[in-house]
């Protein structure tokens, strides 16, 4: 069995995938389509690895390419994923921003990406990771980006818990906006009649002091068809803290945020 954990940036999929991770039998794969994680030089799973050794040696479809061609090599790349991995279930990671390498030549905006094309017809299983709170991903993103720290465990986070930053409140607005019409458009628009699971970063970190039977851990495992973990404790902590500790502006942003209907999102 193959699935998708589609995500954003900042959502939480590491802490997920660490759940994943620990569950019998199941492969979590990590972000294929991400050079600087998985290296088209080093892995045979990077999906531009697979497939520039597809166009060497699938010349004609290469320069003749059709929509029915191309549906055939994203089938083939995650039947390649769940050979090598030697594991009954798969859990590819895929982020938003890396759906449009499974397109055709032809992708119109807002037409339906051929990637939820595929995971319907294949019946490929899609768990959609996403933070309700699109503004607080928005500022985590952006804050990420000038510190240059991404998770708990690099260099440089042990001191963020006492760095005020000051940041760009016009691009974390436009960010924030545009991720939360994201997140509606792909559980409305595009998901169809694939099968599919919704989760909220919110309730993933929720689950991690809730009973075992009644979070969202389990709701995953029930998707994956697979056992739940009695117990988790994440390899990764949460780096991020609330909006008014983490933004030396905060003012600033609060006003931006009423005047473009995020203020609900604020910390209170």
């Amino acid at each position: 069995m193959k699935f998708i954990m589609l995500s954003h940036e900042r959502s939480g999929s590491h802490l997920l995938g660490d759940y994943i991770a620990t569950l019998s039998d199941v492969a979590r794969i990590d972000e294929v389509c991400n050079p600087a994680t998985v290296s088209p030089i080093e892995s045979p799973r990077s999906f531009h690895r697979f497939k520039y050794e597809w166009l060497v040696s699938e010349r004609d479809a290469a320069l003749m390419a059709s929509y029915s061609q191309q549906c055939a090599f994203v089938s083939r790349y995650f039947d390649f994923l769940h050979n090598q991995s030697g594991r009954r279930k798969i859990v590819v990671d895929i982020k938003y921003g890396h759906v449009h390498n499974f397109e055709w030549v032809w992708n119109p905006p807002f037409r339906r990406p051929l990637l939820f094309h595929v995971a319907q017809t294949d019946g490929i299983g899609i768990l959609h990771l996403f933070r309700h709170n699109v503004l607080e991903a928005a500022v985590s993103a952006h804050l990420a980006v000038a510190r240059q720290v991404w998770h708990s465990w690099e260099p440089g986070a042990a001191t963020i818990a006492a760095d005020k930053q000051k940041i760009n409140v016009s691009t974390v607005i436009q960010h924030a906006l545009l991720l939360r019409e994201q997140n509606q458009w792909i559980a409305t628009n595009w998901v169809g009649g694939a099968k599919y699971l919704p989760i909220t970063y919110e309730d993933l970190v929720a689950s991690l002091s809730a009973p075992a039977n009644e979070n969202c851990l389990s709701k995953i495992s029930d998707f994956l068809k697979v056992a739940p973990k009695e117990s988790f404790v994440p390899k990764s902590t949460k780096l991020a803290r609330p909006l008014p500790e983490a933004v030396a502006n905060y003012d600033e942003l609060c006003l931006a945020c009423e005047r473009a209907g995020l203020a609900d999102f604020l910390s209170r």
